[in-house]
């Protein structure tokens, strides 16, 4: 197994707090890269956990040191370069990234922001599909895939809407074993990409989705292993070549008593304990690989997905990132340790040929690992559209009850709208009824009232004429009191009686309103003043009476029975008068 070292250069090289590295290489070392890596550090720097346990002096023949620089490009040529072709001859290959937190992992495996710091995945797929477009390995199909390990549960990073949903509602994926002895995903999505822009499209989807959380380390490290696999299929003729490439960005091991930023039992914390602990049965694993021993691949969820690709189905290859600063020597020195064991691990690939009608068992077996792949995965599309079907069907549900009480109330206010409608239209109905009644009985009340006047106006006429009745300094005469004592106007001649509003008791002018002021008080005897008159009253009037009574109406001598008669005449109209009175306000 290959191992490559990479260190984090430091913002500052001359820094009095960095390490004092050498690098050599051995006689007989057929790599341009140096093996051997010496470190020089006072005894009082080493931490009390390490000081027994690290050797400061180590050498990696299969692999190397790899050069001190940020660029990207002479890390890809040493690690994966030469391995791309095999692909197309269906060999597998894996590339794990293995180091502390903040020491460069996910920028070697996937990249920094800028076109120029693509990492071994972006570079990778450059040349597969650069070799594709070559031509000369019959009909090429280039798959691609990507999922994550985040607390001991295998979950895919390409599930639609991922980051939006709850730790509880992601899709979790089981593993299954085919007939080689092999381990596969159920339910992950595979997708075939034509081109390099869908694949980077993919694993850009995936690394939006992958758990990532601020520690005392790094602001943005990663809480899950993710391992995103590209896959090639190359068919010519009757021959049909297998070969998948593996890159793991393992999540960065720490001590979580030095490194957390939560309080005992914090999410944190858990992610931190269950990193350490895939971590370290990887370590069994390795360790067990390289001395003889039960290896344990049931261990734990990321051993068991590794086990096809490091127990010597394909080429293998660590990428061990170090920091170079001596706070950090005890976590630097524990991987340099571990990558020693790796680079001890003997590996024998195959290829993944056959032929069709040839090597039946192994078509059977890829197909079924197929079919158990297309069927985890319709499952796990058939039950994400169940789970949405649920949620719109919840949603219509809402809807339409929502919208039956809407036309509900619509309903309850059309209603009430036509009984109000109709209560009105009753009542314009009864109103026009009343008011075509109030009318007619008006119009029969006015004829009633003006045949009334006019037989009074008759009567009245039949009983006026000449002749003169004597009063106390005046005197009546043709319906006339000229001189009448108390002054103040005349009683005209009655030329008609109707029915008036207001003005003055001119009877000549056809105004007989007894109540309203006139210029002449009717028979009022005691200052003459002006205003309203009652008929009622005046015919037991005592001042009248007296005046009979004393003689100042003169009844005797020449003329005296024509004057008594006028006189009566007078005493008739005021009494009709009255009668007129009571009648109109009745």
């Amino acid at each position: 197994m290959k191992v490559f070292v990479r260190f984090r250069p430091p913002p500052d090289p001359s820094s009095p707090s960095l390490l004092n590295l050498s690098f050599t290489s051995s006689p007989n070392s057929s790599s341009t890269l140096p093996d051997t890596l010496s470190v020089k550090l006072p005894s009082t720097h080493l931490p009390s956990h390490a000081s027994t346990n690290i050797n400061p002096r180590y050498t990696f023949q299969d692999g190397g040191i790899l050069p001190l620089t940020s660029s990207q490009f002479p890390i890809y040529d040493a690690v994966l370069r030469s391995d791309v072709p095999s692909l197309f001859e269906g060999v597998n290959v894996t590339v794990l990234a293995y180091g502390q937190t903040g020491s460069g992992k996910t920028y070697t495996c996937t990249g920094g922001e800028s076109y120029q710091e693509r990492g071994l995945i972006p570079l990778a797929l450059e040349d597969v599909y650069r070799l594709r477009e070559r031509g000369g390995r019959g009909e090429v199909r280039v798959l691609v895939r990507f999922v994550e390990v985040y607390n001991e549960c295998c979950y895919d990073l390409l599930e639609e809407g991922k980051r939006f949903k709850d730790v509880g509602e992601w899709e979790k994926l089981k593993l299954g074993t085919h007939e080689g002895g092999g381990s596969f995903i159920k339910g992950a999505r595979t997708y075939e990409c034509e081109t390099e822009r869908q694949a980077l499209g993919f694993l850009f989807m995936g690394n939006v989705n992958r758990v990532v959380r601020e520690t005392r380390m790094n602001k943005g490290s990663s809480r899950s292993h993710a391992i995103f696999t590209v896959e090639v299929e190359c068919r010519e003729g009757r021959e049909i070549k297998s070969g998948r490439l593996n890159i793991v960005d393992l999540s960065g091991s720490e001590r979580i008593n030095k490194f957390a930023r939560g309080r005992g039992g914090s999410m944190e914390e858990t992610e931190g304990r269950n990193i350490n602990l895939s971590l370290h049965h990887l370590q069994r694993v390795v360790l067990n690989l390289s001395g003889g021993g039960h290896v344990g691949w049931r261990d734990s969820m990321l051993t068991w997905l590794l086990k096809e690709d490091i127990s010597g189905g394909g080429k293998a290859a660590f990428v061990g990132t170090i920091r170079m600063e001596k706070e950090w020597w005890g976590e630097s020195g524990e991987t340099l340790g571990f990558l020693g064991r790796c680079g001890k691990v003997q590996v024998k690939y195959k290829k993944n040929v056959f032929e069709e009608g040839e090597g039946f068992e192994v078509q059977l077996g890829l197909a079924r690992r197929e079919l158990d792949e297309v069927r985890g995965a319709l499952e796990g599309e058939r039950r994400a559209r169940e789970g949405e079907g649920r949620a719109w069907e919840g949603e219509r549900r809402g809807w339409l009850e929502e919208r039956e009480g809407w036309e509900r109330r619509v309903k309850e206010l059309e209603r009430g709208a036509k009984e109000r409608e109709e209560g009105w239209m009753g009542r314009e109905k009864e109103w026009g009824e009343r008011f075509e009644r109030l009318t007619r009985e008006g119009r029969e009340r006015v004829r009633g009232l003006e045949e009334r006047v006019k037989g009074l106006e008759e009567r009245l006429r039949a009983g006026g004429g000449g002749g003169g009745v004597q009063v106390e300094g005046g005197k009546v005469e043709g319906g006339k009191v000229e001189g009448w004592e108390g002054g103040g106007g005349g009683f005209d001649e009655f030329d008609g009686l109707e029915d008036g509003v207001g003005g003055s008791s001119d009877l000549a002018n056809g105004a007989p309103d007894f109540e309203g002021a006139g210029t002449s008080t009717l028979l009022n005897t005691s200052e003459g003043s002006q205003g309203g008159y009652d008929g009622d009253k005046s015919m037991n009037n005592p001042d009248i009476r007296d005046e009979r009574e004393r003689g100042v109406v003169d009844t005797s001598g020449e003329g005296g029975e024509e004057k008594e008669k006028k006189h009566l005449s007078l005493r008739s109209m005021v009494k009709m008068r009255g009668m007129f009175r009571r009648k109109k306000k009745g």
